[in-house]
């Protein structure tokens, strides 16, 4: 028995293999037996800049499920309206710096959100960051200062 050993390595190696190719559909015979799921895309389209940016990064990190986005930087856009992240609940880490947001307070529902950039909003209402009280580091415009 002495290559058993190799026996199971085989098989680690094969399945190491698969997981590689989660992403992608299999088929046996023209029949598809794995098909992964969609990426995220249930989510308020109506700000057309930030729907783009959240279009950009579901795609680049491959986000199946709202709370897989655990960050999302959205610099020098013309986003004025976010209501559509309170969806995205893991979102630890947010850069929406030089946009045209007026209102922060849907930040608010964003419980593990710990860094959040607005610098650059010269619309933002200063008092609609109050209720942002779990945020670690918080940057705001220079007339919220």
């Amino acid at each position: 028995m002495p290559h058993a050993p190799f026996h199971h390595i085989k098989y680690l190696a094969a399945a190491f293999i698969l997981s590689a190719c989660s992403n992608y559909e299999w088929s046996v015979n023209d029949n598809v037996v794995y098909s992964p799921a969609p990426l995220f895309n249930d989510f308020d389209k109506r700000d057309a800049a930030l729907s783009t940016c959240l279009k950009d990064s579901i795609k680049e990190f491959e986000v199946r499920k709202a709370e897989e986005l655990d960050s999302l930087f959205c610099p020098s856009g013309k986003i004025q309206h976010i209501q559509a992240l309170s969806v995205f609940t893991n979102i630890e880490k947010l850069g929406l710096a030089n946009n045209h947001i007026s209102d922060a307070s849907p930040l608010s529902e964003l419980s593990k959100l710990r860094f959040v950039d607005l610098r650059g909003n010269s619309e933002l209402a200063c008092e609609t960051v109050s209720t942002l009280t779990q945020i670690e580091q918080l940057y705001l415009p220079e007339h919220c200062n």
